[in-house]
């Protein structure tokens, strides 16, 4: 089934009613989303499909979410929508699910101690983000890549694209460290992101080929 498809499907006032109401794990999001769907016994495609259906979704809502001044919090155990605090630090900790609300300088959205902790977290959380908003990633689902993805592994690359590709993407040689590639996708990130009228596109590209990075990296250490 498509993804378009299964959006149709997707019952959306049933999904914002409970997340702006209750804090929930993803099984029981599911089942708000799309009633009648018996998730125990599910192929891992099809079980897959629709957690990225979902997710696709929720990362849509973010946005409107936030225009709304409401921070839509998306977590597998912990999905919720949350008002923004006014004039305080917008950090949110997923331990105590709350915000900061300490006192921020002028302009700024977080305190000084969450600006400098921010940092690879949000990049993480930027790049999970736009792996959903994706739909490549999507599209290239199979039965071997759902097994791969629902234990853990989150990519979903074309066997055409390669670790050299990624690299290039990044304008990176292929040698660097991994403090290195964090610090060249935060550049890019700002340069394209789509969120600041960046290159949607592209900045797709970009996150792609830092995952990929990423991974192999942390495979390879684990390995060695």
């Amino acid at each position: 089934m498509s993804l378009e498809n299964l959006l149709e499907k997707l019952d959306i006032d049933a999904l914002k009613k409970l997340i702006e109401n209750d804090t929930v794990y993803e099984s029981k999001v599911l089942r708000a989303a799309f009633p009648g769907t018996e998730i125990m016994g599910m192929e891992a495609v099809d079980l897959y499909r629709i957690h990225f259906a979902l997710f696709h979704k929720l990362y849509m809502l973010q946005n409107e979410y936030i225009k709304e001044g409401k921070y839509l919090h998306v977590h597998f155990m912990r999905t919720g929508v949350f008002n923004y605090p006014e004039d305080s630090c917008a950090f949110f900790n997923e331990n105590t699910m709350s915000f900061c609300c300490q006192e921020i300088a002028d302009g700024q959205s977080h305190c000084e101690l969450h600006t400098e902790q921010l940092g690879d977290d949000k990049l993480e959380s930027l790049s999970q983000k736009y792996f959903y908003l994706d739909t490549r990633n999507y599209d290239k689902l199979d039965s071997a890549s759902a097994e791969s993805l629902l234990s853990g592994a989150w990519e979903v690359l074309s066997s055409e694209y390669s670790l050299n590709d990624a690299y290039a993407t990044l304008g990176l040689s292929g040698h660097e460290n991994i403090k290195t590639i964090k610090i060249r996708f935060r550049e890019l990130c700002k340069k394209y992101h789509p969120d600041h009228d960046g290159d949607r596109d592209k900045f797709m590209d970009i996150n792609r080929s830092y995952r990929m990075i990423t991974k192999w990296i942390k495979d390879s250490e684990i390995i060695s």
